[in-house]
């Protein structure tokens, strides 16, 4: 049995798999499993699979259930007690495993995130640094301090003790995972950038279709995390998503979500200013939008 499974759930990525199954192959800690789960991919994943031998193991689902459900396939596929996860279109840098099992050893926390180089779409290239420390389930009421999940090492039972992920979030899905983690364990936040994540990919679900598209999700999360997270923080996300549907013509759900914003916390005159625009309709809306990122802008030029 390997010490460490590499989890690496893959969506139509057959182009870009390669990479990231070289980066396991390039590490400098040599006892590694890696476990490739395909959540029905409909392009040449298989063929390209295929050219492997079994130092990677292929796992293919019949029908897409998601990153949260393709995740928790290879967890318990996985061979080792520790699992780092690894998305198909990132690469980890060739001594990420092996900083993240010594740092993991000399501390009593069950799993470590590492800083990420962030490389965009046309290639400029920008950092994610966070700042090395211990983080609690204080730290992550405000926002979500360790960002994406890519690159962390967690012990397997205290994923196991807390559910695993949620399988029907395809929304902030990592943030949720920490937090039910964070209630019952330790989590520590390491500055060296180990993980690198290439940004603008096809299929990645960062754009406000995607959003407006797992709306359930999202609101699937706020249910769950009512009381985790800090009442700023959840007035906020109940405001991005009215945003997002009053931005999709879908009135009435942004009109709810602004006044669930408000009641989370009926502090900030932005949330009543964009109710009473949208209840009067989409035009008023638009309308009320633009003077107000003009205020903002003009602003910013002045401080």
């Amino acid at each position: 049995m390997s010490t460490v499974s590499v989890v690496t759930p893959t969506y139509n990525h057959a182009d870009l798999l390669p990479r990231a199954i070289e980066s396991v192959r390039d590490q400098t800690y040599d006892d590694i499993e890696h476990v490739v789960v395909d959540d029905a991919s409909t392009d040449d994943t298989a063929e390209v699979m295929a050219s492997y031998d079994d130092r990677v193991r292929y796992i293919r689902k019949e029908e897409n259930g998601g990153l949260s459900e393709t995740r928790n396939v290879g967890i318990r596929n996985a061979s080792s007690d520790r699992i780092v996860f690894l998305d198909a279109d990132d690469e980890l840098e060739p001594n990420a495993v092996e900083v993240l099992v010594d740092t993991i050893d000399r501390g009593e926390f069950v799993g470590v995130i590492p800083s990420k180089t962030k490389v965009e779409a046309d290639g400029s290239v920008r950092y994610k640094t966070l700042q090395a420390a211990v983080v609690t389930a204080e730290d992550l009421r405000e926002e979500n301090v360790l960002g994406g999940i890519g690159g962390g090492i967690f012990e397997r039972d205290a994923l196991e003790a807390v559910g695993l992920f949620d399988p029907d979030l395809r929304h902030s899905e990592d943030y949720d995972l920490y937090l039910r983690l964070a209630e019952r364990f330790p989590l520590y936040a390491l500055d060296r950038p180990l993980y690198v994540h290439y940004t603008g990919i096809e299929e990645q679900l960062t754009s406000e279709r995607g959003h407006y598209e797992h709306r359930d999700s999202i609101r699937r999360f706020l249910d769950k995390h009512e009381d985790r997270m800090s009442a700023y923080r959840l007035a906020e996300r109940h405001y991005n998503l009215a945003h997002i549907c009053a931005r999709r013509n879908d009135t009435e759900e942004a009109i709810e979500e602004f006044r669930r914003a408000i009641a989370a916390f009926p502090f900030r005159p932005p949330y009543y200013y964009y109710l009473i625009a949208t209840m009067a309709g989409r035009r008023r809306y638009d309308a009320a939008r633009t003077v107000h990122e003009s205020a903002r802008e003009l602003a910013s030029k002045l401080t």
